[in-house]
């Protein structure tokens, strides 16, 4: 399994992206692995809506990984604020803002799991009257053809 990790930084604009993908065909696990954490993806930010508390949107992505006992490889956070605002708002275990009209932040859960692997997924959303918008327009699948 692989996953890239990448940012921009355009006059002092911030956006960040992550793909995972299996080199080959990789194992039933991994695929399930990949398949859980493209699902907490849509899970996650199909509720970054204005109004939502992040801590609700967090638990909701902790208890789908408590689903297969995975719950123990999800060691970061959820979420990070986007553009000229830094890291705010954010979505963590340590802490969870309240989403406003206006907020452009990350959603990438991923689960690392010893001897089996990790997969990530990350998209930048906007945070819209009328639900949240995803900014990055590719795939969640990172096609690996090796």
């Amino acid at each position: 399994m692989v996953f890239i990790d990448m940012g921009i930084w355009v006059h002092g604009y911030l956006g960040d992206i992550t793909r995972a993908g299996i080199v080959g065909e990789g194992s039933a696990e991994q695929r399930d692995l990949l398949k859980t954490v493209q699902e907490a993806y849509t899970l996650g930010s199909q509720a970054m809506v204005p109004g939502a508390d992040g801590k609700v949107i967090y638990q909701s992505v902790v208890d789908h990984f408590a689903a297969k006992g995975w719950d123990k490889y999800y060691v970061h956070h959820l979420s990070h604020g986007l553009g000229l605002g830094g890291d705010w708002p954010r979505i963590a275990p340590d802490g969870a803002d309240i989403l406003q009209v206006g907020d452009a932040l990350s959603c990438e859960p991923g689960v690392y799991i010893p001897g089996l692997g990790g997969a990530r997924v990350e998209n930048m959303i906007y945070v819209d009257n009328g639900g949240p918008e995803e900014l990055t327009k590719s795939p969640l699948d990172l096609p690996m053809g090796l």
